[in-house]
């Protein structure tokens, strides 16, 4: 193994994928930082909403129910229920990112990411669409605590997905790389084999 790249190239044969794990605290304060913002964003509009026109409207279905509150309980109700809300969020996102993993194999990437912040959900990209592969440096907390990411461009659509907060990005782009020059390789020598194997049945 080259001490250099902590991902060797596999052989075509080997169906054990070669797994990569992000920083998964960092997937977790990224994850909170968005949650924490939706939730000041949603806690702003209401406190503006309770200055500007009144939290009164709220009152009329309660009253209906019997329920007798005034507009300063109804906006602390709604703070509450954000910062409740926006706590189990976190708490679900916490359990789910220890699911976020690359899996790389001799054909394939899979990818297994959230989706809104509580689901873990797969992606393959086969090495056939991929057309680029490349480290990126950028973000506010890849700066931060010296990470990376990993962008695979897949054709034909040209959309770009990413392997997020790795700490080792350059030597993980390479190993993609390697493994994609390594499939591309085998299919070439696949279809030349089967040519010349139809060429030699046509002259029988």
């Amino acid at each position: 193994m080259n001490p250099m790249n902590p991902y060797p190239p596999q052989q075509g044969s080997q169906q054990t994928p070669i797994i990569v794990k992000p920083r998964v605290w960092m997937l977790i304060l990224s994850s909170v930082a968005k949650i924490l913002g939706v939730a000041l964003l949603i806690i702003g509009i209401v406190i503006y909403l309770n200055y500007e026109v009144g939290l009164d409207v709220f009152k009329v279905p309660l009253d209906t129910l019997g329920v007798s509150v005034n507009g300063s309980r109804i906006l602390l109700f709604f703070i509450l229920a954000v910062v409740g809300l926006s706590l189990l969020m976190a708490l679900l996102n916490y359990l789910a990112v220890k699911g976020v993993r690359y899996e790389l194999y001799p054909d394939k990437i899979t990818l297994y990411r959230t989706i809104g912040f509580v689901l873990v959900k797969s992606r393959d990209i086969p090495y056939s669409q991929v057309s680029r592969v490349y480290s990126v440096k950028g973000g506010f907390f890849n700066s931060l605590f010296n990470t990376g990411n990993v962008a695979v461009e897949v054709s034909p659509s040209m959309r770009k997905e990413e392997l997020e907060f790795i700490g080792d990005n350059e030597a993980v782009a390479a190993t993609i790389n390697n493994l994609v020059k390594q499939y591309g390789m085998q299919r070439q020598a696949a279809y030349s084999e089967q040519y010349r194997i139809n060429n030699i049945v046509e002259r029988y």
